[in-house]
């Protein structure tokens, strides 16, 4: 009997420090959550937290973007320089060279025709220095100029007999601001006319009236894109069924007919028009109408 009283003793102590235990963990995670009062508090300095965490992955993005931009700078410059200096070697060469057949030909002047065989070579080797020297010129051009071109188009899904709305996304690669146009026109094919060729004499045409144009209506700019930056185009621009548009039909919903979107960016730099003439087309059994796919024919720049 003695033994077990002293079990029952020792079971209610074991009893009450268990339940004095678990009072004092349940104090503590009271004390830990915010109180009424402090809620709003905690939910705001959260909020600034977040914001300021924003900023500065902004911040950090933003200083990226400037050390890309100036490393881009650094070696352009360098490149500049290499090529000053190779044209000018150039032009010490020839005129090296000049000195040098100056005086063979006042040692060789009693024959004529050793004169005549040495001027000849003279003049190969000047019409040759001047090349070289213009291939330099087109090279520095070629790297400083606007470059403009098309990078995706898409499409948007529309009622029956609605304008099929396309945007072209496009960038200017280069590195100078460049006076544009674009412009664009939907076709619609059938499939018959896109197996057998005729679509792609239409297409090929688009892209000749395209390079023929020579002029720039309009006042539009194009600067320099960086990164995932870029611009955009709509076509058609206006919200009226008319040439060069196309709306929304059975046979092009089920694959029976096929689309493009053919367009012409004519632009200026450093003086001379330049062109790029691109192509996309929608066909339902084969393209995305998020992502386009281009034409095999249609697209050219120069």
């Amino acid at each position: 009997m003695r033994n077990r009283s002293a079990r029952r003793r020792l079971a209610l102590a074991l009893k009450r420090s268990h339940q004095q235990l678990e009072a004092t963990k349940a104090e503590k995670e009271r004390k830990k959550k915010p109180s009424g009062r402090l809620r709003p508090l905690f939910l705001k300095a959260s909020a600034w937290a977040m914001v300021a965490r924003a900023q500065r992955t902004k911040e950090a993005r933003d200083e990226r973007g400037k050390a890309e931009r100036e490393a881009n700078e650094t070696s352009l410059a360098k490149s500049t320089r290499t090529i000053a200096r190779f044209t000018m070697a150039l032009v010490f060469v020839g005129l090296l060279s000049a000195g040098v057949s100056y005086f063979q030909w006042r040692e060789m002047n009693s024959s004529g025709s050793q004169a005549d065989r040495l001027i000849e070579a003279n003049g190969k080797l000047a019409t040759a220095a001047q090349k070289s020297a213009d291939i330099s010129d087109k090279n520095l051009i070629a790297t400083q100029r606007a470059w403009i071109g098309p990078v995706d188009a898409n499409i948007t899904q529309g009622t029956p007999y609605t304008i099929v709305k396309a945007t072209v996304l496009y960038i200017n690669t280069g590195k100078e601001p460049a006076k544009f146009q674009l412009t664009g026109v939907e076709n619609l094919y059938t499939r018959e006319q896109w197996d057998n060729g005729q679509a792609a004499t239409s297409l090929t045409k688009g892209k000749s009236d395209c390079f023929n144009t020579a002029t720039i209506t309009g006042t539009r700019f194009a600067w320099p894109t960086t990164g995932f930056s870029n611009y955009f185009a709509h076509i058609p621009e206006g919200r009226v069924p008319q040439p060069g548009v196309v709306v929304w039909t059975d046979r092009l919903n089920n694959g029976d007919d096929l689309m493009t979107v053919q367009g012409c960016i004519i632009y200026e730099a450093f003086g001379e028009i330049h062109h790029t003439a691109f192509c996309y087309f929608y066909d339902r059994r084969l393209s995305d109408m998020s992502h386009l796919n281009i034409c095999t024919v249609g697209n050219d720049v120069n």
